[in-house]
């Protein structure tokens, strides 16, 4: 998925060892592709990566010292419209609906910002999201642990 200035990325993002795992924690927010993702776009780091910057960026922010491995599950591209609503407020309504549903179904992490389900419930939830909020972005990318 390629990213341009203006776009924003509503992710979900879980731990390395998912697959095995029955009560997943998982963290959702929001990315944007800024000017300073430009101004980086052709490092190795970024261009090696089968991600948009501003989510390799995000992942690496937090892999930096956490003793585990981060990684991507879902992200879906915003993209300005013509009703001039910003990629960024459709991210913020997704985001918004999606914390008030986690603050009532999931467990929520002491951090405040991972929650925890269990796995089938976890996959369900990732389901309705893509398609609950299919009029509002215009990529997604899927992890193919979750397929």
């Amino acid at each position: 998925m390629v990213t341009k200035h203006g776009d924003s990325c509503f992710y979900i993002f879980t731990e390395t060892g998912y697959e095995t795992n029955s009560n997943p924690y998982f963290k959702i927010g929001i990315v944007l592709h800024s000017t300073t993702d430009e101004g980086v776009k052709n490092w190795d780091k970024y261009v090696l990566s089968p991600h948009p910057i501003s989510i390799t960026r995000r992942l690496a922010k937090l892999n930096n010292g956490n003793p585990r491995e981060i990684i991507p599950i879902a992200y879906f591209r915003c993209e300005t419209d013509n009703q001039l609503l910003t990629a960024k407020q459709k991210t913020n309504v997704i985001e918004q609906k999606w914390l008030k549903y986690l603050q009532t179904n999931a467990r929520l992490t002491s951090s405040k910002e991972w929650f925890q389900l269990e796995k089938q419930d976890f996959e369900s939830l990732v389901k309705k999201i893509v398609h609950e909020e299919s009029d509002k972005y215009t990529d997604i990318w899927i992890s193919d642990i979750l397929e």
